[in-house]
């Protein structure tokens, strides 16, 4: 059985991403998964452990939170700025010696905000120099008002080395929920990825319906926070 995906699967997901990135993903930087939130469940997992800190981009996606603290591991939140957009300097200022990863929903849910290309390197440059993850979460990518790439980091040959880009079918096109994450076994994460293994199914069969956009579905657990929350934490719609 092929753990991260059939490998044609894989090399479909790895042309596509090239192609609409202007970048180079090899099927190796593949996994498929059970929808994004499995994704984004697998690689926190081989990223960080108990009593390490991710840093959480504010409004967060309900669930994102909800595996953190799962999980034992802490989220930081990043205040980000008027345009609900997050700026590099407020993210480096809150990193810290257990900080495993940055993480950036874009085009954002709840917020619907899209990070630029620009902003989106220099965050990357910001994690790659204290050497954590950048979690790109771009579930919603089709969802954009343009044809252009949402950035430029795959054409950085050492790119697998500081960036995880999480996707989603259901949101791309009219599938099965199936999530893919393009990423390396990175040298801080291939000593956790076999305990992992248990998170990696395959896609379940049906259908879904396209959402209208970010928010558009109805969250399948209560979008609350929990108390000693940052009020602007955020729910967001279910994938």
């Amino acid at each position: 059985m092929e753990i991260a995906g059939l490998p044609q699967l894989r090399e479909a997901f790895a042309a596509d991403l090239s192609a609409a990135y202007r970048g180079h993903v090899r099927a190796e930087h593949v996994v498929v998964t059970a929808g994004c939130n499995q994704a984004f469940c697998l690689a926190v997992s081989a990223l960080a452990g108990p009593g390490d800190e991710v840093v959480l981009t504010l409004p967060y996606y309900f669930n994102h939170d909800m595996w953190l603290r799962m999980a034992g591991i802490e989220p930081v939140y990043l205040e980000p700025g008027p345009d609900l957009v997050p700026t590099p300097e407020a993210a480096e200022a809150l990193i810290t010696p257990r900080t495993r990863a940055i993480v950036v929903v874009t085009p954002g849910n709840p917020s619907g905000a899209i990070v630029a290309p620009e902003r989106i390197a220099a965050l990357a440059e910001v994690a790659a120099r204290h050497d954590v993850a950048l979690v790109l979460d771009e579930t919603y990518r089709s969802f954009r008002d343009t044809e252009d790439p949402p950035h430029a980091l795959f054409s950085d040959p050492e790119w697998a080395r500081t960036v995880v880009s999480l996707h989603s079918f259901s949101k791309d096109s009219p599938s099965p929920a199936t999530g893919w994450a393009p990423w390396s076994a990175h040298r801080s994460w291939a000593g956790r990825s076999r305990s992992c293994s248990t998170a990696w199914r395959s896609a379940p069969r049906g259908s879904a319906r396209r959402p209208r956009g970010p928010g558009s579905r109805r969250p399948r657990s209560g979008g609350a926070t929990a108390p000693g929350r940052s009020p602007t934490g955020g729910t967001g719609s279910a994938r």
